[in-house]
């Protein structure tokens, strides 16, 4: 499924279920003796987490497969920050329908590739289990905001967005309305801090710092937009 079509994806908890099923069956026919799974954290805690209810239906299905599994409950992941770029570049706004001062995991796609990798090349587990993937500390969008402004040398602030309208961005990205509904449940649970359900330990911490990431990822983005400004195109980007 391509990101244009996932985003017009009208049963969310159905799209994970089908996949999960398939992969069930492909993994029982096939004896596959382990599975690495990247899951979302709040498993018994979440009550109606939008695409988290998908990811963890999703694992009750595997748990059928006859295969020993590792879940990796992740944090958030800091690439979801990437879709904001043009509006950081052009306003200084990062936002979201989370409270600014609200503290979550965020955790780099490269630190969960990494444990991922961990676990399958080992052959001595066995067993269902959930594992936690948490990057290196719990952020609050403000804080979050903070750091790419440090990093991006570049005024940024945090904004929460109302429900109503992080609904109707995202449609006019694209997104179905069922879609954005089941993001905006996702960040009302989110709220109610339903990432506690995994603890952090010393094995759930991961190194990449936003820091990091921001300088990594981010920032080669806003550079883009940056250039193409410079270059003569239309202005899109005010520093």
């Amino acid at each position: 499924m391509t990101a244009a079509a996932w985003l017009q994806e009208t049963n969310v908890r159905g799209h994970y279920e089908r996949f999960a099923r398939a992969a069930s069956r492909a993994v029982r026919e096939a004896g596959t003796p382990r599975v690495v799974t990247i899951s979302a954290g709040g498993k018994g805690l979440a009550r109606k987490p939008g695409p988290i209810s998908g990811l963890h239906a999703m694992e009750d299905i595997l748990n059928e497969s006859g295969a020993a599994i590792r879940h990796l409950r992740c944090g958030s992941f800091m690439e979801n920050f990437l879709w904001q770029a043009r509006l950081i570049c052009e306003r200084g706004v990062l936002s979201c329908p989370l409270p600014g001062h609200i503290p979550i995991p965020m955790v780099a796609v490269s630190d969960i590739a990494d444990s991922a990798l961990r676990w399958l090349v080992r052959r001595d587990w066995t067993g269902i289990a959930g594992v936690a993937v948490h990057g290196p500390e719990d952020l609050s969008c403000n804080q979050a905001a903070a750091v790419m402004e440090r990093v991006l040398e570049r005024p940024v602030r945090y904004k929460e967005a109302s429900a109503n309208h992080f609904l109707q961005t995202m449609v006019g990205f694209g997104a179905s309305a069922e879609y954005a509904r089941s993001l905006v449940e996702m960040f009302a649970e989110l709220s109610q801090s339903i990432t506690r359900a995994e603890p952090r330990t010393l094995e759930s911490t991961t190194p990449t710092s936003l820091a990091a990431w921001s300088e990594s990822e981010l920032l080669p983005r806003i550079d883009s937009f940056q250039s193409r400004k410079e270059q003569g195109s239309t202005p899109i980007c005010r520093s």
